[in-house]
């Protein structure tokens, strides 16, 4: 944010001229244009640092990103010897014997660690906290935290009373180990505490940049002399006279922070305001471009019917380059994309390989206006597809992958998330306003927004079931069953059914001739199975050999065909069942009630077959596939009151919105 680097300057110069002026009128301090100058443009060592880094951390972040935890921790422990730690133990040993040729990387202490080099370490540092959780206990923290901080005070009161008597004040540094320790666990101390969100804390905080630039300036000497702080230094009334100065100064510099915080919001900010200064610079970078340039990463293969439909749109028009970015599943190969053919048959020539010549496709040098991002998980993608770099040079696009059926939206997509989206295509009310609530928290000028046109794969849902009846063929004239069990044994992101009922449904298709069970799980069912120790390799092997003849396990990329030839799906909880609702078709739902439900999915499993035992799904099978459907009519009934604002146009008014926004966009 361009505006916000602007805005720091101008508040330094700004607030150093007042507290200038405030010296000249209130304390009759000499005046002359060299020292009004002089004062304007005072730097605060401290700000500007804190810029710089401002300026180098989207770099350093995809240094971070690109690292696996390992080497990242290597890299912090390496930065921290070397300038922490040897810069520590050379500045006491230069004390006692001095030495020569050993300080060149670390000359003066690198000026106590108030450098730029300091700021990146202890950066990395916090950044290094954050990627490996690191949390220790408070305890723990409290005493480090103690330790360090009396072994600061002691070695001063060894240092300052020997008889080398040290004014250095080493100790103090802050790149002295001692002190790097103690801020990283007064930190954590602080980062445990839980304190409910407040409007006047965070009015109050928003000014701290400006009490910090006022209470180092000559206004706060002024102040100092003023109270007379020296007469009392050596009296009783030390400790409540130092209190009264303190909050003297630190009130005096937020009320003055106020107003003239208020003054330059309502004056010079609006003209420095990040739409008006990107604004100015995208119209000239961008004014001479003929289109708008749009990238779709395609990884996700069951994932395609979310996003086909707004790629084929955006490839009628000729105001648009659309492109499709085939990442391969395997992103730790880079010898060759296993995947690309597959998404090329799909999109033909608009589709690029992710992988070149043994490196990842350059999508930054493309300078894409939007990029459609096809799932949320970072991790599932190299770090040059990831939302925190993407989100450094064009806007990032999202239209949900899935249909969430609860209200836990944040589980799906974390608040900490949504600040890396610039635009989120919402699929239905409910998580239209958890998106634009979650978006109105985030306070860095950056424009987003939510925009509720629908979910596009309905829309092809829409449009596969209005064919004729002939294309729910049947396999070989039989019942076809349909099982698509949850991956997770986790009550807190909804538990799978399918050890209560993996040798049943089997059981009862195999003694059926007349059924046939295609069997769908999710695509990380049996590897998350094996992580948690619920079954072995052996286990699932067995498991999934039982699928011959009238069984079949479907690995199928596209599970509409599948839906076309199913009579019945048992199921979990699973964002398909929007899409399994639409065909008219019974769902008996096996999933324990374990989640918080949103209001769609209370109103369609008024239409589901609910079974909690064996006996009770064998019930619900065999009337079923007699034709006893008794939830047939209210599920017509729930389709035309739920999905009949679906007209196959969802695809087509996103890609209109994108052209609308290309036209009003500021960065």
């Amino acid at each position: 944010d361009k505006s916000k680097i602007l805005k720091y300057l101008i508040i330094i110069v700004f607030f150093n001229i007042i507290q200038y002026l405030i010296c000249i009128f209130a304390f009759k301090t000499p005046f002359n244009v060299q020292s009004l100058f002089s004062s304007a443009f005072s730097g605060k060592w401290f700000i500007i640092i804190y810029l710089v880094l401002y300026i180098l951390s989207p770099y350093i972040n995809k240094l971070v990103n690109s690292l696996k935890i390992k080497d990242f921790k290597k890299l912090v422990l390496i930065l921290v010897f070397i300038f922490i730690i040897y810069q520590t133990f050379l500045s006491y040993i230069n004390i006692f014997a001095p030495v020569g040729g050993w300080s060149g990387i670390i000359d003066a202490g690198i000026d106590k660690g108030y450098t730029i080099i300091n700021f990146i370490v202890l950066y990395l540092i916090g950044g290094y906290i954050r990627k490996a959780n690191y949390n220790p206990s408070a305890k723990k923290s409290i005493l480090i935290y103690i330790i360090s901080t009396i072994l600061i005070f002691v070695s001063w009161y060894l240092l300052f009373h020997s008889k080398y008597r040290d004014y250095s004040n080493i100790q103090y540094y802050y790149n002295n180990i001692l002190v790097v320790l103690s801020s990283i666990f007064i930190f954590i101390i602080f980062n445990k505490i839980k304190i409910k969100s407040s409007r006047i804390i965070n009015y109050i905080s928003k000014h701290n940049i400006i009490i910090f630039i006022l209470s180092t300036s000559p206004l706060y000497l002024k102040i100092y002399e003023m109270l007379d702080v020296k007469k009392y230094c050596l009296t009783n009334t030390f400790i409540p006279h130092f209190i009264l100065t303190c909050l003297t100064i630190y009130f005096a510099c937020l009320i003055l922070g106020i107003i003239g915080n208020l003054f330059l919001e309502k004056t010079v900010f609006k003209l420095v305001c990040s739409k008006n200064i990107d604004r100015v610079l995208y119209l000239l970078k961008y004014k001479k471009k003929s289109k708008i340039k749009v990238y779709f990463i395609a990884q996700y293969k069951a994932g395609l019917n979310k996003f086909e439909s707004v790629v084929r749109e955006m490839q009628k028009d000729e105001k648009i380059d659309v492109k499709v970015l085939a990442v391969p599943n395997d992103i730790d190969d880079l010898s060759e994309n296993k995947d690309f053919n597959y998404w090329k048959e799909i999109f033909g020539d608009i589709t690029v390989d992710a992988v070149c010549n043994n490196n990842w496709f350059d999508l930054e040098s493309e300078k894409p206006d939007y990029v459609f991002i096809q799932r949320p998980y970072d991790l599932l993608v190299p770090a040059e597809y990831r939302k925190p770099t993407l989100s450094e040079y064009t806007k990032v696009c999202y239209i949900p992958y899935a249909f969430p059926l609860t209200s836990m939206y944040d589980v799906a997509t974390p608040k900490d998330e949504i600040k890396y989206y610039d635009i989120i295509f919402s699929e239905h009310d409910d998580a239209d306003k958890y998106y634009r609530s979650a978006m109105k928290e985030i306070r860095d000028g950056r424009q987003r927004c939510a925009v509720n046109y629908g979910y596009p794969a309905l829309d092809i849902v829409k449009k596969e079931t209005k064919k004729d009846d002939s294309a729910f063929r049947n396999i070989n004239n039989k019942f076809n069953i349909l099982w698509t069990p949850r991956w997770t044994t986790s009550k807190e992101i909804i538990e799978t059914s399918f050890f209560d009922y993996k040798d049943n449904i089997v059981d009862y298709c195999k003694n059926n001739k007349n059924t046939n069970l295609v069997f769908r799980p999710h695509p990380l069912t049996f590897d998350n199975f094996v992580k948690e120790k619920l079954m072995n390799k052996k286990e699932v092997k067995e498991y999934i050999n039982n699928f011959t003849g009238n069984l079949y396990y479907d690995k199928s990329n596209n599970y509409l065909e599948t839906f076309k030839e199913t009579n019945v799906l048992v199921t979990d909880y699973s964002s398909i069942i929007v899409e399994f609702f639409l065909f008219n078709k019974p769902i008996v739902y096996v999933q324990k009630d374990t989640f918080a439900k949103s209001k769609l999915i209370k109103e369609l499993e008024k239409c589901f077959y609910k079974v909690k035992n064996k006996r009770e799904l064998y019930k619900v099978l065999n009337n079923l596939q007699k034709g006893i459907d008794p939830l047939k009519e209210k599920r017509t009934k729930t389709i035309n009151k739920v999905f009949n604002n679906y007209d196959g146009k969802v695809a087509y008014r996103i890609k209109e919105f994108v052209k609308k926004d290309y036209k009003n966009r500021t960065y």
